[in-house]
This record gives structure tokens, sequence and C-alpha cells, in this order.
């Protein structure tokens, strides 16, 4: 029988563990790779798929998405992280 860890030993989360609180570092984690999809066109499937559906009536390359991409990111994961940090 193969032995089990606890979940905080595991070698990809065993750096958030020694943080003060563990438990909101994981939602910081999660809310900024989910807003991070939207920084660039190859961010997320569904960027591409919206990018490429949209060619047929504009070009967008990939500094016009950036252009509003990173800002857009920047702002949300923030605004994100101080909602966390509020309502902790």
């Amino acid at each position: 029988m193969p032995r089990q860890r606890p979940a905080d030993c595991s070698r990809r989360g065993k750096w958030i563990a020694r943080f003060a609180e563990p438990e909101l570092m994981w939602k910081v984690l999660a809310l900024a790779t989910t807003f991070a999809a939207n920084l660039t066109i190859v961010g997320s499937v569904a960027n591409m798929i919206v990018v490429e559906s949209a060619r047929e009536h504009i070009e967008v390359s990939f500094w016009d998405y950036a252009r509003f991409g990173i800002p857009i990111t920047i702002l949300t994961t923030a605004a994100g992280v101080i909602v966390l940090l509020v309502l902790r």
C-alpha cells in the first residue's frame, strides 16, 4: 500500500505552507492565475478562439490585444487581492 502524504507536504505546495496564512495564499494564487489568462491572446484558449473568429471582420495583433489585456489584468488582479484581504 503506497504511503500517503498530507496535502501540505506535497512538493508543489510545500512553500505555501510556510506563509502565515496558507489558505489565503492559495486563494491569491488561484485568483492571479485565473486573471493572468486575460494578459495575452495565447493566455487562454477562449482568447484564441475569439480572435480567430473575429479575423474575418478585424485583425487583432498580439500587441493590440496586450495593450488592453495587460492593464486589465493588473487592475483586476489588484482588485481581487484587495477583496481577498478585506474578506479574510
